[in-house]
């Protein structure tokens, strides 16, 4: 996909590698492979959908048109995400490439936020189509516990019972319910 071209209409084009191998043969004749090693020199700045991060890594691009292998490793350097209108920082985090086509990154990050006398940690773990997000908490709460006090700043025994719906709702999204 292309991004930020002066013609709208090609931001948008997505061709699948198989058709740009085809095209690529039938132009040149020979196949197209790559072998393409790249370092962060600066940081890569990574933002949207509540996401605001710094990282620094290093990857490679190998393989062929038909079949290109990214592998490679980025680490966190700063940054937070917002959840469910709670601001956590980031701790630290990989993004890990291992080849696979399609492309499948690995990530491992670890957030943190203060609520009252409770810390609660944020893990993110999994691939970046099918995150694994977990939640835990200093003390010590239930899952239940942990969401209340992310949503509204107290336990769950004191809640009303529109915050009981907003609770459960809050409990599917983490869940990955929602995609």
């Amino acid at each position: 996909v292309e991004i930020n071209h002066p013609d709208p209409a090609r931001n948008t084009q997505t061709v699948s590698a198989p058709t740009v191998s085809a095209r690529l043969m039938s132009k040149s004749g020979y196949p197209l492979t790559f072998d393409v090693a790249a370092i962060t020199g600066g940081p890569l700045e990574i933002s949207g959908r509540g996401l605001n991060s710094i990282w620094r890594g290093s990857m490679h691009l190998g393989g062929s048109a038909a079949a290109p292998q990214l592998t490679g490793e980025a680490r966190l350097i700063e940054g937070y995400v917002m959840l469910l209108g709670r601001r956590f920082q980031f701790e630290n985090g990989v993004l890990d490439l291992d080849g696979a086509v399609p492309p499948r990154p690995r990530i491992n990050i670890d957030a943190v936020t203060r609520i009252s006398d409770v810390t609660v940690r944020l893990a993110i773990t999994g691939t970046t189509d099918r995150p694994q997000v977990r939640l835990a908490s200093e003390p010590m709460l239930d899952e239940q516990d942990i969401m209340a006090m992310i949503l509204f700043g107290k336990l769950s025994d004191t809640m009303t019972p529109w915050q009981a719906i907003a609770l459960a709702n809050g409990l599917r999204v983490i869940s990955g319910a929602d995609g």
